[in-house]
């Protein structure tokens, strides 16, 4: 009898750490005020842009009024120099891209789901693209100790969003300086 099966191999890519990624929050004097831990707090992804790079620079948050916009709708976006924060169910398609044009260092998208992925299917989409910078995913309890010295919550800044969307007028976002510095680090290996 011939024994078949549905299980098929797949060939999968991954991209080995060389270091730790890390997730500070910095104190007026530069030292290191918080560290988040990497796998329970946050987790590095590898998804279009994402990759290594280190960021260091304020944290603002991005809301967008809705999806998907086009190149143009982000004219006015500076985020130069800055470490760009959404939230993963208000990300718009391919935002790292737009995140990097306009000048981001890093991307902390606020998810339940931060596992670190560092692997990816051959056959299917877009991972590790150059020019690469650090995309980490952030838990939502993690993220409130993130923004501890910022007066605003992971809560906050759904409500934030919200009231945005109610009154929205020409621009389909808005960026809410959180007056926090941050610094981030990841190291990978090419595939």
């Amino acid at each position: 009898a011939q024994v078949t099966s549905f299980l098929q191999p797949v060939e999968r890519k991954v991209a080995r750490r060389l270091s730790t990624p890390s997730l500070e929050v910095l104190a007026e004097d530069g030292s290191t005020r918080l560290s988040l831990a990497h796998g329970a707090d946050f987790g590095e992804q590898v998804y279009n842009h994402g990759g290594s790079g280190q960021a260091e620079g304020p944290l603002v948050f991005v809301g967008l009024a809705a999806h998907p916009l086009d190149y143009g709708a982000y004219r006015g976006l500076d985020l130069n120099g800055k470490i760009a924060v959404l939230l993963k169910d208000d990300r718009a398609p391919a935002f790292d891209s737009e995140a990097l044009i306009r000048g981001a260092r890093a991307l902390l998208v606020i998810t339940d789901d931060a596992d670190p992925h560092t692997d990816w299917a051959v056959a299917t989409g877009a991972y590790m693209e150059y020019p690469q910078f650090p995309i980490l995913h952030v838990r939502p309890e993690a993220a409130d100790r993130l923004l501890a010295d910022s007066g605003y919550d992971v809560a906050a800044l759904r409500e934030e969003l919200a009231t945005f969307r109610e009154r929205q007028d020409s621009a389909g976002w808005f960026t809410l300086p959180l007056g926090v510095q941050a610094r981030t680090r990841v190291e990978l290996s090419e595939p």
